[in-house]
């Protein structure tokens, strides 16, 4: 079940990986949906004012079945 978002800069490579995955955006945003192909656990220690997540640590990476 999708329960968030990512929010990271990429370079020339990951960005053709990510275009074969690619949904169309929403109309003006600068954000770039992806079919949801993988499922991650993520541990993390606190959250910034903004509810961003602090110290995030990728513990898990697995395909979405």
């Amino acid at each position: 079940m999708p329960v968030g978002e990512v929010q990271f800069g990429v370079g020339r490579r990951l960005r053709e990986a990510l275009e074969t995955i690619r949904l169309e955006p929403r109309r003006g945003s600068r954000r770039v949906p992806v079919r949801p192909v993988l499922m991650a656990e993520v541990k993390f220690f606190g959250r910034h004012r903004n509810g961003m997540i602090r110290d995030g640590v990728v513990r898990a990476i697995a395909p979405v079945a």
